[in-house]
């Protein structure tokens, strides 16, 4: 695949980070064409059909959102699934470009240990994980709850000190904290059928918050009757940071409804001081939930997505985004209850 220079790469990568998705599929097309024309690999006409797709998607896209037939939460979510699409495939035509060097008059001979890559591993980094890293997640996952406040529904986890995070836009004040409830296996089984809830109060006392962080953190409360509140475990939390390309799942209750998990399409697009930001599915009720990485360690707390801010000098990106744990565990009004957590 003789196709142009790391720079050319990196540009189309700036497109799509800049809201100009277009741009940046016509960028790939004329690549993938260049290619087909200088007698390459001949991969390039699957991928040609793939960004074919891409264009229908957007232009399917765009003419909902000019007739009104579409949300702008909706439009924000399906642009961020396009991007991310994009993003692969660039990363894909790169990773192929490097395999696959123009065609000579002598054959070139690629090493079978490259062969043998490309055969099992589709992608720069494996996505295979065995059953017990599942299993693991699913202990995990008993640490998230639903979040019922007097102006609606959110997610929030437990860690040390029998604390529940969430952000501050989930439960903003004291009062709000003193008339919300928490609801732990609220899931179904495997046949479908709803868990038996466990519901609990909170500690209005206890309510700390940070705007800025848009985090909360307040004690949960067993009630008469309740189970344990160590039944549900508590999740860890990871100063350590992600990179870019890395992959972060999140635990939530989209829309107040049960809990879900998103497995797929769930790469980090971009990193700022105190934010990452992915590609993970979410919806409304799904803020306070944990991202976490691929160690099941809690990185961030999702707060919001859409049309995002992409870096300290402009720019926009389509895209999920997620408080970065460190900030917060290094942040004045949350250092000192982790430090009791821990002690």
């Amino acid at each position: 695949m003789a196709i142009s220079s790391e720079t050319t790469f990196d540009r189309l990568r700036q497109l799509v980070a800049g809201g100009e998705p277009f741009a940046a599929a016509e960028g790939i097309r004329d690549l993938l064409r260049g290619d087909l024309a200088s007698g390459g690999s001949g991969i390039s006409t699957s991928r040609l059909n793939e960004i074919s797709v891409q264009f229908a998607r957007l232009n399917r896209l765009h003419k909902a959102r000019r007739l009104l037939q579409i949300s702008a939460e909706d439009f924000d979510r399906d642009s961020a699934r396009i991007d991310a699409a994009l993003l692969e495939m660039i990363d894909d035509v790169e990773r192929l470009s490097l395999l696959f060097p123009p065609v000579s008059e002598k054959p070139v001979q690629i090493p079978s240990s490259a062969l043998a890559g490309v055969e099992k591993i589709i992608g720069p980094v494996s996505q295979l994980r065995s059953l017990a890293w599942i299993r693991k997640g699913l202990s995990r996952a008993r640490a998230v709850c639903r979040v019922r406040t007097p102006s609606g529904t959110g997610s929030g986890f437990l860690v040390g000190g029998g604390y529940l995070l969430t952000n501050h836009h989930v439960i903003p004040t004291r009062a709000d904290a003193s008339s919300s409830e928490v609801d732990f296996n609220f899931e179904d089984d495997e046949s479908g059928k709803l868990r038996d809830v466990a519901s609990y109060s909170l500690d209005a006392d206890s309510f700390i918050t940070s705007m800025r962080l848009d985090c909360t953190a307040v004690k949960v409360i067993s009630r008469g009757g309740a189970r344990d509140l160590a039944a549900w475990g508590e999740l860890t939390l990871s100063r350590e940071g992600v990179d870019r390309g890395d992959n972060v799942v999140i635990i939530q209750h989209p829309q107040g409804g049960i809990k879900q998990i998103c497995l797929t399409d769930n790469k980090v697009v971009n990193l700022l001081d105190d934010h990452i930001q992915y590609t993970t599915d979410t919806m409304p009720g799904s803020s306070g939930a944990p991202v976490f990485d691929d160690r099941w360690l809690v990185v961030a707390i999702h707060h919001q997505g859409g049309n995002l801010i992409a870096s300290p000098r402009g720019g926009r990106i389509f895209a999920n985004q997620g408080v970065r744990i460190r900030s917060i565990l290094s942040s004045s009004e949350f250092c000192r209850i982790f430090e009791v957590a821990q002690n």
